[in-house]
Protein backbone atom coordinates (compact mmCIF):
# COMPACT_ATOMS: atom_id res chain seq x y z
CA UNK A 1 0.00 0.00 0.00
CA UNK A 2 1.21 3.49 -0.84
CA UNK A 3 0.18 6.34 1.43
CA UNK A 4 0.47 9.96 0.32
CA UNK A 5 0.47 12.63 3.04
CA UNK A 6 0.07 16.30 2.18
CA UNK A 7 0.57 19.38 4.34
CA UNK A 8 1.45 17.76 7.65
CA UNK A 9 3.67 20.08 9.67
CA UNK A 10 6.61 20.95 7.42
CA UNK A 11 5.86 17.98 5.20
CA UNK A 12 4.28 19.42 2.08
CA UNK A 13 3.94 16.08 0.29
CA UNK A 14 5.42 12.59 0.47
CA UNK A 15 4.41 9.11 -0.63
CA UNK A 16 5.43 6.08 1.45
CA UNK A 17 5.44 2.50 0.22
CA UNK A 18 4.22 0.55 3.26
CA UNK A 19 4.70 -2.81 1.55
CA UNK A 20 8.41 -2.79 2.47
CA UNK A 21 9.53 -4.99 5.34
CA UNK A 22 11.81 -2.32 6.84
CA UNK A 23 11.22 1.42 6.37
CA UNK A 24 13.78 3.99 7.52
CA UNK A 25 13.09 7.71 7.99
CA UNK A 26 16.20 9.91 8.10
CA UNK A 27 16.85 13.65 7.99
CA UNK A 28 17.45 16.70 10.17
CA UNK A 29 15.42 17.61 13.24
CA UNK A 30 12.07 19.36 12.80
CA UNK A 31 11.33 17.93 9.35
CA UNK A 32 8.14 16.03 10.40
CA UNK A 33 9.59 12.50 10.49
CA UNK A 34 7.81 11.83 13.78
CA UNK A 35 4.61 13.43 12.49
CA UNK A 36 4.59 11.05 9.52
CA UNK A 37 5.26 8.00 11.72
CA UNK A 38 2.56 9.08 14.19
CA UNK A 39 -0.02 9.50 11.42
CA UNK A 40 0.77 6.07 9.97
CA UNK A 41 0.33 4.65 13.48
CA UNK A 42 -2.98 6.52 13.87
CA UNK A 43 -4.21 4.99 10.63
CA UNK A 44 -3.64 1.55 12.17
CA UNK A 45 -4.99 2.37 15.61
CA UNK A 46 -8.24 4.19 14.77
CA UNK A 47 -11.32 2.67 13.13
CA UNK A 48 -12.76 5.08 10.59
CA UNK A 49 -16.49 5.21 9.82
CA UNK A 50 -17.64 3.77 6.49
CA UNK A 51 -17.72 6.14 3.49
CA UNK A 52 -20.86 8.28 3.43
CA UNK A 53 -22.07 7.08 0.04
CA UNK A 54 -21.78 3.48 1.23
CA UNK A 55 -24.06 4.34 4.16
CA UNK A 56 -26.55 6.46 2.23
CA UNK A 57 -26.85 4.87 -1.21
CA UNK A 58 -28.10 1.29 -1.23
CA UNK A 59 -27.74 0.95 -4.99
CA UNK A 60 -24.06 1.93 -4.71
CA UNK A 61 -23.52 -0.72 -2.03
CA UNK A 62 -25.02 -3.41 -4.30
CA UNK A 63 -22.83 -2.30 -7.22
CA UNK A 64 -19.63 -2.64 -5.13
CA UNK A 65 -20.24 -6.39 -4.99
CA UNK A 66 -21.53 -6.73 -8.57
CA UNK A 67 -25.00 -7.64 -7.31
CA UNK A 68 -28.39 -6.93 -8.90
CA UNK A 69 -30.37 -4.36 -6.94
CA UNK A 70 -32.71 -6.90 -5.36
CA UNK A 71 -32.54 -8.20 -1.79
CA UNK A 72 -32.51 -11.91 -2.51
CA UNK A 73 -30.55 -14.27 -0.23
CA UNK A 74 -27.35 -15.04 -2.09
CA UNK A 75 -23.65 -15.77 -1.99
CA UNK A 76 -21.64 -12.53 -1.91
CA UNK A 77 -18.27 -12.76 -3.64
CA UNK A 78 -15.65 -10.70 -1.78
CA UNK A 79 -13.21 -11.16 -4.67
CA UNK A 80 -15.24 -8.60 -6.63
CA UNK A 81 -15.02 -6.02 -3.86
CA UNK A 82 -11.29 -6.63 -3.30
CA UNK A 83 -10.23 -6.79 -6.96
CA UNK A 84 -12.34 -3.95 -8.34
CA UNK A 85 -13.41 -1.51 -5.67
CA UNK A 86 -11.73 -1.70 -2.27
CA UNK A 87 -8.75 0.53 -3.16
CA UNK A 88 -10.96 3.38 -4.35
CA UNK A 89 -13.34 2.86 -1.41
CA UNK A 90 -10.45 3.05 1.07
CA UNK A 91 -9.17 6.25 -0.51
CA UNK A 92 -12.64 7.79 -0.30
CA UNK A 93 -12.79 6.82 3.38
CA UNK A 94 -9.46 8.59 4.01
CA UNK A 95 -10.59 11.65 2.06
CA UNK A 96 -13.77 11.94 4.12
CA UNK A 97 -12.42 11.17 7.58
CA UNK A 98 -8.67 11.72 7.26
CA UNK A 99 -8.78 15.19 8.77
CA UNK A 100 -10.54 14.01 11.93
CA UNK A 101 -8.05 11.13 12.11
CA UNK A 102 -5.16 13.61 12.00
CA UNK A 103 -6.63 15.82 14.72
CA UNK A 104 -7.30 12.85 16.99
CA UNK A 105 -3.83 11.41 16.39
CA UNK A 106 -2.10 14.65 17.37
CA UNK A 107 -4.73 16.07 19.77
CA UNK A 108 -4.41 19.16 17.61
CA UNK A 109 -6.79 21.83 16.45
CA UNK A 110 -8.02 22.73 12.98
CA UNK A 111 -5.59 25.62 12.62
CA UNK A 112 -2.66 23.17 12.92
CA UNK A 113 -3.93 20.26 10.83
CA UNK A 114 -6.95 21.57 8.96
CA UNK A 115 -5.25 21.28 5.56
CA UNK A 116 -3.70 17.82 6.02
CA UNK A 117 -4.75 15.30 3.37
CA UNK A 118 -4.20 11.52 3.16
CA UNK A 119 -4.56 9.38 0.05
CA UNK A 120 -3.97 5.67 -0.45
CA UNK A 121 -3.46 3.22 -3.30
CA UNK A 122 -3.62 -0.50 -2.65
CA UNK A 123 -1.05 -2.12 -4.90
CA UNK A 124 -1.05 -5.79 -5.81
CA UNK A 125 1.00 -6.67 -2.74
CA UNK A 126 -1.56 -4.99 -0.46
CA UNK A 127 -4.49 -6.63 -2.24
CA UNK A 128 -2.86 -10.05 -1.92
CA UNK A 129 -2.28 -9.50 1.79
CA UNK A 130 -5.86 -8.26 2.23
CA UNK A 131 -7.22 -11.27 0.36
CA UNK A 132 -5.29 -13.69 2.60
CA UNK A 133 -6.39 -11.91 5.76
CA UNK A 134 -10.05 -11.85 4.72
CA UNK A 135 -9.96 -15.48 3.60
CA UNK A 136 -8.63 -16.74 6.95
CA UNK A 137 -11.08 -14.76 9.11
CA UNK A 138 -14.51 -15.76 10.38
CA UNK A 139 -17.15 -13.05 10.47
CA UNK A 140 -20.91 -12.71 10.74
CA UNK A 141 -23.71 -10.17 11.21
CA UNK A 142 -27.50 -10.04 11.42
CA UNK A 143 -29.76 -7.24 10.19
CA UNK A 144 -33.48 -7.71 10.72
CA UNK A 145 -34.42 -11.09 9.26
CA UNK A 146 -31.18 -11.36 7.26
CA UNK A 147 -28.11 -13.27 8.44
CA UNK A 148 -24.67 -13.05 6.82
CA UNK A 149 -21.81 -15.43 7.62
CA UNK A 150 -18.29 -15.73 6.21
CA UNK A 151 -16.67 -19.04 7.14
CA UNK A 152 -12.90 -19.42 7.43
CA UNK A 153 -10.84 -20.19 4.32
CA UNK A 154 -13.45 -18.62 2.08
CA UNK A 155 -13.97 -15.37 0.19
CA UNK A 156 -17.73 -15.80 0.05
CA UNK A 157 -20.36 -14.54 2.46
CA UNK A 158 -23.54 -16.59 2.65
CA UNK A 159 -26.76 -14.66 3.26
CA UNK A 160 -30.04 -16.23 4.31
CA UNK A 161 -33.06 -15.42 6.42
CA UNK A 162 -36.32 -16.62 7.81
CA UNK A 163 -38.14 -14.63 5.18
CA UNK A 164 -37.29 -12.43 2.22
CA UNK A 165 -35.38 -9.43 3.58
CA UNK A 166 -36.26 -5.89 2.63
CA UNK A 167 -33.92 -3.68 0.62
CA UNK A 168 -32.75 -1.70 3.68
CA UNK A 169 -31.69 -4.82 5.61
CA UNK A 170 -29.67 -6.08 2.64
CA UNK A 171 -28.12 -2.63 2.18
CA UNK A 172 -27.01 -2.57 5.83
CA UNK A 173 -25.52 -6.06 5.53
CA UNK A 174 -23.53 -4.98 2.48
CA UNK A 175 -22.39 -1.88 4.36
CA UNK A 176 -21.26 -4.08 7.25
CA UNK A 177 -19.36 -6.42 4.93
CA UNK A 178 -17.60 -3.55 3.14
CA UNK A 179 -16.74 -1.79 6.41
CA UNK A 180 -15.34 -4.99 7.90
CA UNK A 181 -13.25 -5.56 4.77
CA UNK A 182 -11.89 -2.00 4.92
CA UNK A 183 -10.73 -2.63 8.49
CA UNK A 184 -8.61 -5.53 7.27
CA UNK A 185 -6.66 -3.24 4.92
CA UNK A 186 -4.51 -1.77 7.70
CA UNK A 187 -2.29 -3.93 9.88
CA UNK A 188 -2.28 -3.74 13.68
CA UNK A 189 0.50 -1.50 14.94
CA UNK A 190 2.56 -0.96 18.07
CA UNK A 191 4.69 2.10 18.66
CA UNK A 192 7.64 3.04 20.84
CA UNK A 193 7.76 6.86 20.91
CA UNK A 194 10.92 8.75 21.78
CA UNK A 195 9.31 9.56 25.16
CA UNK A 196 9.09 5.86 26.13
CA UNK A 197 11.57 6.10 29.01
CA UNK A 198 9.76 9.06 30.57
CA UNK A 199 6.37 7.39 30.08
CA UNK A 200 7.53 4.36 32.06
CA UNK A 201 9.12 6.46 34.81
CA UNK A 202 6.16 8.80 35.32
CA UNK A 203 3.19 6.63 34.32
CA UNK A 204 1.99 6.26 37.92
CA UNK A 205 1.99 10.02 38.50
CA UNK A 206 0.24 10.69 35.20
CA UNK A 207 -2.45 8.10 35.86
CA UNK A 208 -2.96 9.37 39.44
CA UNK A 209 -3.23 12.93 38.15
CA UNK A 210 -5.90 11.88 35.67
CA UNK A 211 -7.78 10.05 38.45
CA UNK A 212 -7.69 13.17 40.63
CA UNK A 213 -9.15 15.24 37.81
CA UNK A 214 -12.08 12.87 37.33
CA UNK A 215 -12.69 12.72 41.08
CA UNK A 216 -12.78 16.53 41.21
CA UNK A 217 -15.10 16.66 38.22
CA UNK A 218 -17.49 14.09 39.67
CA UNK A 219 -17.85 16.20 42.83
CA UNK A 220 -19.17 19.05 40.70
CA UNK A 221 -21.95 17.07 39.06
CA UNK A 222 -23.49 15.28 42.05
CA UNK A 223 -27.19 16.33 42.10
CA UNK A 224 -27.47 19.15 44.63
CA UNK A 225 -29.90 22.05 44.58
CA UNK A 226 -31.96 22.82 41.50
CA UNK A 227 -31.52 21.27 38.08
CA UNK A 228 -30.08 24.58 36.84
CA UNK A 229 -27.47 24.62 39.62
CA UNK A 230 -26.52 21.01 38.87
CA UNK A 231 -26.17 21.83 35.18
CA UNK A 232 -23.95 24.81 36.00
CA UNK A 233 -21.69 22.60 38.12
CA UNK A 234 -21.53 20.07 35.27
CA UNK A 235 -20.45 22.82 32.87
CA UNK A 236 -17.72 23.90 35.29
CA UNK A 237 -16.69 20.25 35.56
CA UNK A 238 -16.24 19.91 31.81
CA UNK A 239 -14.20 23.12 31.71
CA UNK A 240 -12.03 21.81 34.53
CA UNK A 241 -11.48 18.56 32.68
CA UNK A 242 -10.50 20.39 29.51
CA UNK A 243 -7.93 22.47 31.39
CA UNK A 244 -6.53 19.68 33.55
CA UNK A 245 -6.22 16.61 31.32
CA UNK A 246 -3.00 16.68 29.26
CA UNK A 247 -3.59 16.56 25.50
CA UNK A 248 -1.00 14.05 24.38
CA UNK A 249 -0.72 12.64 20.85
CA UNK A 250 -2.33 9.24 20.33
CA UNK A 251 0.97 7.24 20.36
CA UNK A 252 1.82 8.66 23.80
CA UNK A 253 -1.71 8.07 25.09
CA UNK A 254 -1.65 4.49 23.84
CA UNK A 255 1.81 3.84 25.30
CA UNK A 256 0.56 5.15 28.64
CA UNK A 257 -2.33 2.67 28.44
CA UNK A 258 0.08 -0.18 27.72
CA UNK A 259 2.33 0.74 30.66
CA UNK A 260 -0.73 1.01 32.90
CA UNK A 261 -1.98 -2.41 31.80
CA UNK A 262 1.20 -4.52 31.75
CA UNK A 263 -0.18 -7.10 34.17
CA UNK A 264 -3.13 -7.86 31.87
CA UNK A 265 -1.10 -7.82 28.66
CA UNK A 266 1.36 -10.26 30.21
CA UNK A 267 -1.27 -12.98 29.85
CA UNK A 268 -0.69 -12.94 26.08
CA UNK A 269 2.17 -14.99 24.68
CA UNK A 270 3.85 -13.49 21.61
CA UNK A 271 6.07 -15.51 19.23
CA UNK A 272 9.17 -13.35 19.71
CA UNK A 273 10.22 -14.16 23.28
CA UNK A 274 13.52 -15.53 21.96
CA UNK A 275 14.36 -12.07 20.59
CA UNK A 276 13.55 -10.50 23.96
CA UNK A 277 15.98 -12.98 25.50
CA UNK A 278 18.56 -11.99 22.88
CA UNK A 279 18.34 -8.29 23.85
CA UNK A 280 18.74 -9.16 27.52
CA UNK A 281 21.70 -11.40 26.83
CA UNK A 282 23.51 -9.36 24.19
CA UNK A 283 22.78 -5.79 25.30
CA UNK A 284 21.41 -5.51 28.84
CA UNK A 285 23.25 -8.35 30.61
CA UNK A 286 20.19 -8.87 32.75
CA UNK A 287 16.47 -9.68 32.71
CA UNK A 288 13.46 -7.36 32.48
CA UNK A 289 10.65 -8.64 34.66
CA UNK A 290 7.20 -7.54 35.79
CA UNK A 291 6.87 -6.88 39.53
CA UNK A 292 3.79 -7.64 41.61
CA UNK A 293 2.74 -3.99 41.46
CA UNK A 294 2.59 -4.19 37.65
CA UNK A 295 5.79 -2.22 37.01
CA UNK A 296 8.76 -3.36 34.95
CA UNK A 297 11.95 -4.07 36.87
CA UNK A 298 15.49 -5.19 36.00
CA UNK A 299 17.59 -8.01 37.50
CA UNK A 300 21.29 -7.86 36.50
CA UNK A 301 23.02 -11.10 35.55
CA UNK A 302 24.49 -12.82 38.61
CA UNK A 303 22.28 -10.86 41.01
CA UNK A 304 19.06 -11.54 42.86
CA UNK A 305 18.33 -7.86 43.35
CA UNK A 306 15.37 -6.51 41.40
CA UNK A 307 15.83 -2.85 40.48
CA UNK A 308 13.00 -0.46 39.77
CA UNK A 309 13.41 1.36 36.48
CA UNK A 310 14.43 4.67 38.03
CA UNK A 311 17.51 2.89 39.43
CA UNK A 312 18.58 1.32 36.14
CA UNK A 313 20.78 2.53 33.30
CA UNK A 314 19.32 4.60 30.48
CA UNK A 315 19.69 1.63 28.09
CA UNK A 316 17.42 -0.51 30.29
CA UNK A 317 14.82 2.26 30.39
CA UNK A 318 15.00 2.61 26.61
CA UNK A 319 14.72 -1.10 25.78
CA UNK A 320 12.51 -2.55 28.54
CA UNK A 321 9.23 -1.77 26.78
CA UNK A 322 10.53 -3.25 23.51
CA UNK A 323 11.37 -6.44 25.42
CA UNK A 324 7.83 -6.54 26.82
CA UNK A 325 6.32 -6.03 23.35
CA UNK A 326 8.39 -8.89 21.96
CA UNK A 327 7.24 -11.25 24.73
CA UNK A 328 3.61 -10.29 25.02
CA UNK A 329 2.29 -7.94 22.32
CA UNK A 330 3.71 -8.30 18.81
CA UNK A 331 2.29 -10.83 16.38
CA UNK A 332 3.38 -11.77 12.88
CA UNK A 333 1.84 -9.32 10.43
CA UNK A 334 1.92 -6.41 12.89
CA UNK A 335 3.69 -3.10 12.32
CA UNK A 336 6.28 -1.93 14.86
CA UNK A 337 7.16 1.78 14.76
CA UNK A 338 10.18 2.97 16.76
CA UNK A 339 11.14 6.61 17.07
CA UNK A 340 14.93 6.79 17.52
CA UNK A 341 15.81 3.15 18.31
CA UNK A 342 19.34 4.36 19.11
CA UNK A 343 18.22 6.24 22.23
CA UNK A 344 20.85 5.94 25.01
CA UNK A 345 22.69 3.07 23.32
CA UNK A 346 26.43 2.65 22.81
CA UNK A 347 27.40 2.41 19.10
CA UNK A 348 28.00 -1.34 19.41
CA UNK A 349 24.47 -1.79 20.75
CA UNK A 350 23.01 0.44 18.05
CA UNK A 351 24.43 -2.01 15.52
CA UNK A 352 22.93 -4.92 17.46
CA UNK A 353 19.52 -3.22 17.42
CA UNK A 354 19.79 -2.86 13.63
CA UNK A 355 20.38 -6.61 13.41
CA UNK A 356 17.38 -7.24 15.68
CA UNK A 357 15.16 -5.09 13.45
CA UNK A 358 16.29 -7.09 10.44
CA UNK A 359 15.44 -10.37 12.18
CA UNK A 360 12.00 -9.07 13.12
CA UNK A 361 11.32 -7.92 9.57
CA UNK A 362 12.36 -11.33 8.25
CA UNK A 363 10.02 -12.98 10.78
CA UNK A 364 6.91 -11.16 9.52
CA UNK A 365 6.78 -7.88 11.49
CA UNK A 366 6.76 -4.71 9.41
CA UNK A 367 9.32 -2.31 10.88
CA UNK A 368 9.35 1.49 10.61
CA UNK A 369 12.08 3.52 12.31
CA UNK A 370 13.02 7.18 12.43
CA UNK A 371 16.73 7.55 13.18
CA UNK A 372 19.65 9.95 13.39
CA UNK A 373 22.15 7.14 13.92
CA UNK A 374 24.87 6.68 11.33
CA UNK A 375 25.73 3.39 13.06
CA UNK A 376 22.22 1.99 12.49
CA UNK A 377 22.17 3.12 8.85
CA UNK A 378 25.63 1.67 8.17
CA UNK A 379 24.65 -1.64 9.77
CA UNK A 380 21.43 -1.84 7.76
CA UNK A 381 23.55 -1.33 4.65
CA UNK A 382 25.90 -4.10 5.82
CA UNK A 383 22.91 -6.43 6.17
CA UNK A 384 21.73 -5.49 2.67
CA UNK A 385 25.16 -6.20 1.19
CA UNK A 386 25.38 -9.52 3.04
CA UNK A 387 22.17 -10.69 1.34
CA UNK A 388 24.30 -11.19 -1.80
CA UNK A 389 26.67 -13.57 0.05
CA UNK A 390 25.25 -16.78 -1.43
CA UNK A 391 28.06 -19.01 -0.15
CA UNK A 392 27.72 -17.73 3.41
CA UNK A 393 31.48 -17.25 3.72
CA UNK A 394 31.29 -13.55 4.62
CA UNK A 395 28.43 -14.07 7.08
CA UNK A 396 30.41 -16.83 8.80
CA UNK A 397 33.58 -14.71 8.85
CA UNK A 398 31.90 -11.73 10.52
CA UNK A 399 29.39 -13.61 12.69
CA UNK A 400 26.10 -12.84 10.94
CA UNK A 401 23.13 -15.18 10.54
CA UNK A 402 21.10 -15.59 7.37
CA UNK A 403 17.94 -14.24 9.05
CA UNK A 404 19.76 -10.96 9.75
CA UNK A 405 20.28 -10.11 6.08
CA UNK A 406 18.00 -7.77 4.15
CA UNK A 407 17.04 -7.96 0.49
CA UNK A 408 17.39 -4.45 -0.98
CA UNK A 409 13.96 -4.61 -2.63
CA UNK A 410 12.34 -5.16 0.80
CA UNK A 411 13.84 -2.00 2.34
CA UNK A 412 12.46 1.53 1.96
CA UNK A 413 14.35 4.69 2.91
CA UNK A 414 13.15 8.31 2.95
CA UNK A 415 15.15 11.50 3.42
CA UNK A 416 13.13 14.27 5.06
CA UNK A 417 13.92 17.89 4.32
CA UNK A 418 12.21 21.22 4.88
CA UNK A 419 9.26 20.39 2.61
CA UNK A 420 9.02 16.68 1.90
CA UNK A 421 10.15 13.10 2.29
CA UNK A 422 12.26 12.04 -0.67
CA UNK A 423 12.52 8.30 -1.41
CA UNK A 424 16.13 7.12 -1.51
CA UNK A 425 17.20 4.38 -3.96
CA UNK A 426 18.05 1.16 -2.11
CA UNK A 427 20.55 -0.87 -4.10
CA UNK A 428 22.85 -3.83 -3.59
CA UNK A 429 25.15 -1.71 -1.39
CA UNK A 430 22.26 -0.19 0.56
CA UNK A 431 21.32 3.49 0.48
CA UNK A 432 23.39 6.66 0.74
CA UNK A 433 22.42 9.58 2.95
Amino acid sequence: MKITIERLGRLQAATFDLSKDLIVFVGPNNTSKTYAAYLIYGLSAKELPPPRRLMNDGNYAFSLFGLPHSPEPTEIDLEILINRNVSALFDVQLSEYGNSLVKDTFSGTADLFGETKIHAVLDQDALTTLRERVRSATWGVRRGHLRAQKPPESLRVHCDGEETPDFEDFHRVLEDIATWTLRQVVRSAAILPAERSAIQLFSRELLLSRSDVFETASSFIKPRGTARETAARAARSMAELARSIPRYPLPIRDTLKVVGDLATLRQRVAPFAHLADWIERQILQGAVQLAEDGQLTYVPDGSRTSLELHLTSSSVKSLSLLIFYLRHVLERGDVLIIDEPELNLHPDNQRRIARLLARLSRAGVKIMVSTHSDYIIREINNLIMLSADRSGALKAKYGYAEDETLAPERVGAYLFGLTGGQPLPVEAAGFSV
